[in-house]
């Protein structure tokens, strides 16, 4: 799966809108038989619907014991939270998520895309010079 999460940019609030592009890939994969992957905001509000529901207990009972105090990807691996610990259910999180996704149809075209594509591009190239030299 593409990762839209390198066109993310955690200073602009306009960004956030990277995120309806997970959500409909999300919904594409359900709709054709398949299923999002991950371990975070996007998985979290399906782990039960892929996962079932014993094994949403024992995924809740494993991160308890690993990471007790919520270190490792907080408030999005079993269940969604902002960072200011308030809980978001699946539902609100999935109706957001498609407002954002209107929000984003409405608001002029970037040029995120191709700014970030041209970084990718570089460090791609600076890789394989690199390997080239080994």
């Amino acid at each position: 799966m593409f990762m839209p999460y390198f066109f993310f940019d955690p200073d602009s609030l306009i960004s956030m809108t990277s995120y309806a592009f997970n959500k409909k890939l999300s919904d594409l994969s359900f709709k054709h038989g398949g299923r999002p992957l991950g371990f975070g905001a996007f998985f979290a509000g399906n782990m039960q619907i892929i996962r079932g529901k014993d094994a949403l207990k024992q995924m809740k009972a494993i991160k308890q014991a690993l990471d007790q105090k919520e270190i490792m990807n907080p408030g999005k691996l079993l269940g969604m939270k902002t960072r200011y610990g308030i809980g978001i259910s699946s539902g609100l999180f999935e109706f957001g998520m498609d407002a954002i996704g209107v929000g984003k149809k409405l608001l002029p075209r970037r040029e995120q895309f191709d700014e970030k594509a041209e970084v990718y591009e570089e460090e791609r190239h600076d890789h394989e010079h690199q390997d080239h030299k080994n």
